[in-house]
């Protein structure tokens, strides 16, 4: 959460406004979501899977996935492959992606391997009304400093 806070505060801002406007429209998910410390709406857990390259559908391009990876395993490269792009993917390393954009993937490893990839739903937003945020420019930054 805190990441995203700082790489994309737009789309922090808007995921945490639309998990209190979930709250306020559906009333059993209220406890949930007070206890959801992060501003992203879903997760998906991926364990032990080999993640040939790919791009994610349905995503809103401007939005950043976050990938966190954990678990006794190593040998693991993680692939950009539309950049030329391959780095190593050891556990406790945090990705962000606007997976809808980069193609991406994950090589063979030894071990067991867990990651949790952290996303949203455009049509979540299209349906409680919240804009989808924007895409993040350096220039974005240089207003936030100031």
């Amino acid at each position: 959460d805190e990441i995203l806070s700082i790489i994309h505060p737009s789309q922090h801002a808007a995921g945490h406004a639309i998990l209190k406007q979930l709250g306020d429209h559906v009333p059993e998910l209220k406890t949930v979501i007070s206890s959801w410390s992060s501003a992203f709406s879903a997760v998906q857990v991926i364990y032990n899977r080999l993640t040939p390259r790919h791009r994610d559908n349905g995503e809103c391009r401007a939005l950043y996935d976050m990938l966190v990876s954990v678990g006794p395993y190593c040998g693991a490269e993680f692939e950009f492959s539309n950049i030329g792009v391959v780095s190593r993917y050891r556990p406790g390393t945090v990705i962000a992606l606007c997976g809808n954009v980069l193609r991406h993937g994950v090589s063979k490893f030894d071990g067991d391997r867990i990651c949790c990839a952290y996303f949203m739903r455009s049509q979540v937003f299209n349906r409680l009304g919240v804009t989808l945020p924007r895409w993040m420019y350096s220039n974005t930054y240089k207003h936030l400093a100031q």
